[in-house]
């Protein structure tokens, strides 16, 4: 095998983290900031999320690292925004800040989505 090859493990973990992308996009649509609630409301979904996020962040191929890593940020950030929520009024410095965190963690890992297709389909 080459070092810039991506194994099937990960092109599994690719498929799953693909397929888990429209329940993230109506979580996102359909509830308000801080009430996004994906580790709790789907348990399962975001341990498969996460655990798949970091078996690519230690993929041999930097493109698959970085869809890892942004994929793993996101989980993160909608987290850590259901928390800054709970804790600050919305519209607040810290709650205003930590939707820019999401919102440049998703603008990343949209990217970072693009660069794998096109290496894949290359």
């Amino acid at each position: 095998m080459k070092t810039n090859e991506i194994t099937a493990a990960e092109g599994d973990a690719i498929i799953r983290i693909i397929d888990t992308l429209p329940l993230l996009e109506q979580i996102t649509t359909y509830r308000r900031p801080g009430d996004y609630g994906f580790r709790k409301l789907f348990p399962t979904e975001y341990a498969h999320f996460t655990w798949d996020a970091a078996l690519l962040k230690e993929s041999r191929v930097q493109v698959v690292q970085r869809f890892g890593y942004w994929a793993a940020t996101i989980a993160e950030e909608m987290t850590e925004t259901d928390r800054i929520h709970s804790e600050y009024a919305f519209g607040s410095r810290q709650s205003r800040k930590q939707m820019m965190a999401l919102s440049k963690a998703a603008t990343k890992f949209e990217r970072a989505y693009h660069a794998l297709v096109k290496e894949v389909t290359r």
